[in-house]
């Protein structure tokens, strides 16, 4: 970087800086201001005081919960091979290079395995977790290889076909809400009907217990639970109302029924939609 005259400028950051909203926030504002001013963030994990419980794990997580905080326009993950295969090109010549991704499938995940790359922590599947993670807050991700990092960069900025590009979602999430889907540390799972679904994910409203089905987990009211549909997938995180004791005795149940077990009703909702962040 001094050989371009470039300054730039050491971040060490933990999971705490992260789950914390107002550290969260000062984080987000040093960001800002250190690229306002042309100088270039250098972001790596604290390990010296990072709890091993919380911690990020890899710097592939990293960079996409980073992308998240910037509102990245693009995350450009690099590795040893010039982008996702069906299978391990080193020993398999007939492996085929994916050139786009539109959606994070079984069948995609199934492409790749667990082992570590010879760059360090993380195979390919931390990778394309990592690229699920930018891509669900509207931010585009390219995996390429690490190589030749100038043209890779170079021509993934210029829009070639340099590695394997992950489309982003269509829907932009304000800052909080991308703070609550992948700042905040899940504490369980609500599972929900169609109806919920098709409420809180089409129509913007927020999460009742009428379409709870299924309660995981034990937390405590204000805290972060992942949404999941009946078939497993993830539809959203929020932060609930509700612990999830009180829950697994009001699930499936309309206002007047929680009203009349409960005594009281303390909420309408489950989960607000402004606490509620859908993908």
């Amino acid at each position: 970087f001094s050989l371009l005259d470039i300054k730039i400028a050491q971040i060490l950051l933990t999971r705490e800086d992260i789950i914390n909203r107002e550290r969260y926030i000062n984080a987000q504002k040093t960001f800002e201001t250190l690229l306002q001013k042309g100088i270039v963030p250098i972001v790596n994990e604290n390990d010296v005081v990072a709890v091993e419980e919380i911690k990020f794990g890899d710097n592939d997580t990293l960079s996409a919960i980073v992308s998240t905080i910037i509102d990245a326009d693009m995350l450009i993950i690099l590795t040893t091979t010039d982008g996702v295969y069906t299978k391990d090109p080193t020993v398999h010549k007939d492996a085929k290079r994916i050139k786009a991704v539109k959606e994070f499938t079984k069948e995609l995940l199934s492409y790749v395995t667990k082992t570590k790359t010879t760059l360090g922590v993380g195979g390919m599947e931390t990778k394309i977790k990592a690229a699920e993670i930018a891509t669900n807050v509207g931010v585009k991700v390219i995996i390429g290889s690490g190589k030749n990092p100038y043209k890779t960069i170079v021509g993934a900025i210029e829009g070639e076909d340099v590695g394997t590009l992950f489309f982003p979602k269509k829907k932009h999430l304000d800052s909080r809400k991308r703070w609550i889907l992948y700042g905040l540390t899940p504490k369980g799972e609500i599972i929900i009907d169609e109806g919920a679904k098709e409420a809180i994910k089409d129509k913007g409203k927020s999460l009742l217990a009428a379409g709870i089905v299924d309660v995981k987990g034990n937390f405590m009211a204000g805290e972060t639970v992942k949404v999941i549909d009946r078939k497993g997938k993830f539809i959203g995180q929020g932060i609930v109302r509700y612990s999830s004791g009180v829950l697994k005795t009001i699930k499936g149940k309309k206002t007047k029924e929680i009203e009349r077990i409960l005594g009281f009703l303390p909420f309408e909702e489950v989960i607000h939609r402004d606490d509620l962040s859908i993908i």
